[in-house]
C-alpha cells in the first residue's frame, strides 16, 4: 500500500497512537484484517497498536494509541550513529535508509529513548504509514525503548518487536521495515499493547471472548466513522473509552471540522491472548487532512481508545 509523504507538522489529535494503529504480526504473527466497511463512506482513512489497555491501559486508552505511534516512530529512528566501530562498518547506510534490518531497529530503537523526531523522521520511508508519522510527533513522550529479539526478515520485509513506555504507559507493538533497492527503512508499525490476563469466559457480543468480536469491531468503526463524518461530535465523542481525555479532543475536533473521510484501505484486526480485538483503521480527509483510529473491547463493549487528527 502506498501512503502520502510524511507531514512536517505534528498531528492535533493523540495519537496512541497516539496511535496509531497496527502492526503487522507479533509473537502470535499476523491477525487477519477486518472488511473494509469504510470505503462507501469516505469516511475515514493509526496507527495501532495492537491493543490498548491492560492496568495501566484503562487511563491510557489514549496514550496507548499514541504509543503505538511512539513505537513505530522509534523504531525507525533515524540519524543515530552506531558505536565508532559499527559507524565505519555501516558508514554506507548513512543517509536515506540502512543496510540492514537489524541495524536499523537498533537505530529506531536508540532515536526512540532520545526522543530525536529528526533521526526518525530520517529512517521513515518515504510513504511511511499514519502511525509512523503520528509516533514521530508524539515522541517526546516515549522512553525506556527495547528491542526483543532479533528482527525477523522476509524477503524485502522485516518485523521488528519492540517494546516502549508511552505516557507512563508500557506498550509493544511490531515495527514493520521494508528493503527498498538494498537500503531498509521505517514502513509502518502496530500495537499489541500491554498483557492483559488471560480470560476463560465465552464473553458477550462484542466483548472479549465473544466468538463474533472482529465482526463486532469493524461494525463499530463503521458506525463511528458515519458519526464523525456527519457532524454528530456528541455522539461520537460518547463512543470513546472512559478516561481519555485526550482521545475525545481528537474526536471532536474531526467530528466539527466538516471534513468528510474516506477509509485508505482495509482496518486492520488483532486479537490478544486474552480473547479480546483491537481494530485500527487510517482515513484521509477530502481537504487532505489524516485520521487515525483504534478500537478495542479490552474492558467490557468496543470504544474507542485512539483518535489522531492531524
Amino acid at each position: 500500500m502506498t501512503y502520502p509523504p510524511q507531514p512536517g507538522q505534528q498531528p492535533v489529535g493523540q495519537y496512541p497512537g497516539s496511535p496509531y494503529p497496527g502492526f503487522p504480526s507479533y509473537p502470535g504473527g499476523q491477525y487477519p484484517q477486518g472488511q473494509n466497511l469504510y470505503g462507501q463512506q469516505g469516511e475515514y482513512g493509526p496507527t495501532p497498536p495492537k491493543k490498548r489497555r491492560t492496568g495501566l491501559w484503562v487511563t491510557l486508552s489514549v496514550t496507548v494509541v499514541a504509543v503505538v505511534a511512539f513505537v513505530v516512530t522509534a523504531f525507525v529512528a533515524p540519524g543515530f550513529l552506531l558505536n565508532d566501530d559499527e559507524e565505519s562498518t555501516n558508514s554506507a547506510d548513512a543517509g536515506g535508509g540502512v543496510g540492514s534490518a537489524q541495524a536499523l531497529a537498533e537505530q529506531l530503537r536508540d532515536a526512540l529513548d532520545k526522543q530525536d523526531s529528526t533521526a526518525l523522521r530520517e529512517l521513515a520511508c518515504p510513504d511511511a504509514t499514519g502511525m509512523v508519522t503520528g509516533t514521530i510527533a508524539e515522541v517526546s513522550e516515549v522512553s525506556d525503548a527495547e528491542i526483543h529479539g532479533q528482527v525477523q526478515e522476509d524477503g524485502d520485509t522485516a518485523l521488528a518487536k519492540t517494546s516502549v513506555t508511552f505516557y507512563d504507559i508500557p506498550i509493544t507493538f511490531d515495527n514493520t521495515l521494508v528493503n527498498r533497492d538494498g537500503s531498509w527503512c521505517w514502513h509502518d508499525l502496530a500495537i499489541k499493547g500491554g498483557n492483559l490476563p488471560g480470560s476463560d469466559t465465552s464473553g458477550t457480543p462484542g466483548e472479549a471472548g465473544s466468538a463474533n468480536a472482529t465482526e463486532d469491531g469493524d461494525a463499530f468503526l463503521n458506525e463511528f466513522v458515519s458519526t464523525v463524518n456527519s457532524g454528530d461530535t456528541a455522539t461520537a465523542v460518547s463512543m470513546v473509552c472512559p478516561g481519555v481525555n485526550s482521545t475525545k479532543e481528537g474526536v471532536q475536533k474531526a467530528a466539527s471540522s466538516g471534513v468528510t473521510f474516506t477509509a485508505d484501505g482495509p482496518a486492520t484486526s488483532e486479537e490478544d491472548s486474552d480473547g479480546s480485538v483491537s481494530i485500527e483503521l487510517s482515513l484521509t480527509g477530502d481537504d487532505g487532512s489524516t485520521l487515525s483510529i483504534a478500537a478495542d473491547n479490552a474492558d467490557g463493549p468496543f470504544c474507542v481508545y485512539h483518535a489522531l487528527y492531524y
